[in-house]
């Protein structure tokens, strides 16, 4: 009887735990930095150059604030990732979550890449 009890408390440890994992829905945008967010590290506001039709209400010439996933700064030993500045054209792998408050949407941009990166060194 204990071990039976034992072994139910244990199944029912793991079904809790089970993790439910989505796939994350990106759109490509190109667009131009106009200033990073003072004292972070993943926050720029963006001006949309080029957006494909869309359901989160961007088009050409919009302002966004984007949540940058890894970060705004140089990474080290990735090329692409060479850190942006105000000016710096970007392409980028954009994410949108509606925020059920004040129905805006919340971006965040994955993966970029800099294309004023200066091209990789051999």
């Amino acid at each position: 009887m204990r071990w039976t009890i034992t072994l139910v408390l244990i199944v029912a440890s793991f079904l809790s735990q089970a993790q439910n994992i989505s796939q994350i829905e990106t759109f490509p945008l190109n667009a131009q930095v106009y200033r990073l967010l003072q004292g972070t590290k993943d926050k720029a506001l963006l001006i949309v150059d080029k957006v494909q039709k869309n359901d989160y209400q961007l088009s050409k010439g919009d302002t966004i604030l984007a949540d940058f996933y890894f970060t705004t700064k140089p990474i080290k030993d990735e090329a692409q990732l060479c850190g942006i500045r105000p000016g710096d054209e970007i392409s980028v792998r954009m994410s949108a979550k509606l925020n059920p408050l004040d129905r805006s949407y919340q971006f965040t941009a994955y993966h970029y890449k800099n294309r004023n990166c200066p091209p990789k060194g051999n």
